[in-house]
């Protein structure tokens, strides 16, 4: 016996949601498979299809609906291949992908991404574009502890953005404290950033002597009593 055979049958005209039944009930067969019956139906956009039997109580058109709202339902800012739309996956994905290599300095560290931004890119776009983003900029905590949230970030060079991660060396100089990557670019200074750690962390010497010190080709065996390198 036919599936949906023991159903009763629906006469002509009757309406489900959006189609209208044409026709009588129609038996169609298929080599292999159970046979089964179907209505022809009119869709109110003039279409007309073949509903199953058994379907037509939850079928609400002939697929036109879908064709309609799908795009709208995709289309949501047009910017999911631009750098910014990167930009907030990559701030959400690094705030709760647990199994990324650096997820001890945000998700382990507790750095959220505020509610505003995690639900809406079109929200957090309106505020780059207003806040001074460009591409080539880097987007940046101001406190290094806090969430990504319009108050606590801004928009930097790379380089300022790298001097402001958590895993950098900070050293005091001259009064000052920068990260060793940011001495190496200061004035004073005529080395690289790897020969003032080996300075400071193998040789022993004072900041100071460590960064304005020019290379001779050797290492130098100055004598230091003390140094500031933090972390």
């Amino acid at each position: 016996m036919a599936k949906g055979w023991h159903r009763p049958g629906f006469s002509i005209g009757t309406q489900f949601h959006e189609l209208t039944i044409i026709g009588e009930r129609q038996m169609i067969e298929q080599p292999g498979k159970p046979s089964r019956y179907v209505y022809p139906c009119r869709c109110r956009c003039g279409t007309e299809v073949l509903v199953n039997n058994t379907a037509l109580r939850k079928t609400k058109t002939c697929g036109c609906l879908r064709k309609t709202l799908l795009p709208a339902r995709n289309w949501r800012h047009g910017d999911s291949k631009s750098r910014l739309y990167y930009v907030w996956c990559a701030m959400r994905n690094r705030c709760t992908n647990t199994t990324r290599h650096n997820s001890h300095r945000y998700v382990e560290r507790g750095i959220t991404v505020c509610p505003e931004w995690t639900r809406d890119y079109i929200a957090f776009r309106e505020w780059a574009l207003s806040h001074g983003y460009r591409p080539g900029l880097h987007l940046d905590r101001i406190d290094n502890d806090g969430a990504y949230a319009p108050d606590n970030c801004r928009w930097v060079s790379c380089q300022r953005n790298n001097g402001n991660r958590a895993d950098n060396v900070q050293l005091v100089a001259f009064g000052e404290s920068k990260c060793v990557s940011a001495w190496a670019r200061d004035p004073r200074c005529c080395i690289s950033d790897s020969t003032i750690l080996y300075r400071i962390r193998r040789l022993g010497w004072l900041p100071e002597d460590a960064i304005a010190i020019p290379s001779r080709g050797t290492a130098s065996t100055c004598p230091a009593t003390s140094h500031t390198l933090s972390y």
